[in-house]
């Protein structure tokens, strides 16, 4: 399941990517300055992993899979040397997210990490885990597990899991596919999902009606959901406002936010604008309709 053919997984190196530095940590004696050995703690670049990976991230629509949400934390790791992230993945109108865990620790190779990946319960123990391999390239960190390590089941119903993940820096990419172990073939389909961060904006809208404009001040609209704004009465305005990444898949698979207007009533879409992911602003100029956006900041 090749998902990023863009990451070169065979460059690595000593110099760590995502600009990961050395760190080095002196303490001053009461009686004069003098170096002491370094804290026990994670390595250089799994402190600059744990933080920039936590968040809250959306995922980027693509065909009719609804929309996910996915946010990573930062957990108790089994020993000071490694990384533990816990990740809660829910789909649009799904009650019940799914709960797993990664865990990274350094090896005797700089760019090469073990660790292991966990469904998790709700309340965060581990109910079963299996090996994950890591490496770092010059875009970013992927990990991957194998089906033969990685089994989940009992008897006949035993299954295995090549479960990828890849971190580019900004956004992630989580890959599935299950492998019957009799016959080594894949079964079902392999899902993959690309999140990128998500981001909030203040908005405000304006709708002319009757010569007059009824107009929506201070609401806010996050990527991955939807807004039904309210005029200075708290009167409905009769549309909603939606904000998600799209993949454009005839333009080169290009990814863009794409904010729609729809009618409430009929379901129809009035109005629709396109930005670049990151963008501060959007923003949908007609006649009778009037929409601005800018981004929060973080």
């Amino acid at each position: 399941m090749q998902m990023h053919p863009d990451l070169d997984r065979s460059v690595v190196g000593s110099c760590l990517a995502l600009g990961f530095a050395c760190l080095f940590l002196t303490a001053c004696a009461a009686n004069g300055s003098r170096s002491t050995p370094p804290r026990e703690g994670p390595p250089p670049a799994l402190q600059q992993i744990a933080a920039r990976l936590p968040g809250e991230y959306v995922s980027v629509e693509s065909g009719d899979r609804p929309t996910q949400t996915l946010l990573v934390e930062r957990r108790d790791a089994d020993n000071d040397r490694s990384l533990a992230l816990s990740l809660i993945q829910t789909a649009d109108g799904d009650e019940q997210p799914r709960y797993y865990g990664v865990e990274l620790e350094p090896t005797d190779i700089d760019s090469r990490l073990t660790g292991r990946f966990a469904l998790l319960g709700p309340e965060g123990s581990v109910r079963k885990s299996c090996p994950m391999q890591f490496h770092i390239t010059r875009q970013g960190l992927v990990g991957e597990t194998t089906p033969d390590s990685c089994r989940f089941g009992e008897g006949d119903d035993e299954i295995g899991l090549l479960k990828e993940f890849v971190f580019d820096g900004r956004g992630i990419t989580i890959g599935d596919r299950l492998v019957d172990l009799q016959s080594d073939q894949p079964r079902g389909d392999d899902q993959v999902i690309d999140f990128l961060p998500a981001q909030d904006f203040n908005g405000w809208l304006g709708i002319l009606e009757g010569g007059e404009w009824r107009v929506a001040r201070d609401f806010t609209l996050r990527t991955g959901e939807h807004n039904v704004p309210l005029d200075a009465a708290d009167m409905d305005l009769g549309i909603a406002l939606a904000l998600n990444y799209y993949r454009m898949e005839q333009s080169g698979r290009q990814t863009l936010m794409r904010l729609t207007v729809t009618d409430r009533e009929s379901g129809k879409i009035i109005a629709e604008t396109w930005a670049e992911p990151g963008s501060g602003t959007l923003g949908i100029a007609l006649p009778d309709l009037q929409v601005g956006l800018t981004a929060k900041r973080r």
